[in-house]
């Protein structure tokens, strides 16, 4: 029921908008049906506004006024340094960031955090991949992040190896998140 909740804003949203045909409005959708790497609320949130005949970004302080009109919410904006961002992506639990030049307003780049890289890393593992962290964890280790360690140790010690290879995705997702939060 939320889910067709969430899509009716967004098909209303975009007949809303057909009138501004120069204009691409970018929403994320976080729903229970579609899990994400790193677990989100579920919301619908505006992540841009792109106009189509030059390009060019609606700046952040804009979308923030469209979203609250539209009832859409907003990622957090962190005003800083590029190497403070970078430390910051070290150590935080979320996705990661969109590094957007203060001074024009265009995006630079995404920083995805290495708790996001090595989730979907150990998430998406492959047969071959597999093998490799039941057969030399150590070595395995050496392309995660440290944070990480104990939980290969942890699925090495408790799930079989073919087991581990059977699991899709988000039953993998799944049980590292279980992990995390009873550990």
């Amino acid at each position: 029921f939320r889910w067709q909740k969430m899509l009716c804003l967004v098909i209303s949203i975009q007949i809303f908008f057909l009138i501004e045909e120069d204009l691409t409005y970018i929403f994320e959708i976080c729903h229970l049906d579609d899990p994400h790497i790193v677990k989100e609320e579920e919301r619908l949130w505006l992540i841009g506004i792109r106009n189509n005949l030059t390009g060019e970004m609606l700046d952040e302080k804009s979308l923030d006024i469209v979203a609250e009109w539209l009832g859409a919410y907003r990622p957090e904006v962190t005003i800083s340094s590029f190497n403070n961002i970078l430390h910051l992506s070290k150590t935080c639990k979320h996705e990661g960031f969109m590094i957007i030049d203060y001074q024009t307003g265009k995006t630079l780049c995404k920083l995805k955090s290495n708790h996001y890289l090595s989730k979907k890393a150990i998430m998406r593992l492959g047969k071959a991949k597999v093998e490799d962290m039941f057969v030399n964890p150590q070595n395995f280790k050496q392309r995660c992040d440290e944070e990480f360690y104990d939980l290969i140790d942890f699925i090495i010690e408790t799930v079989d190896k073919e087991l581990w290879i059977s699991y899709t995705d988000q039953q993998r997702r799944k049980f590292i998140e279980n992990y995390f939060e009873n550990c």
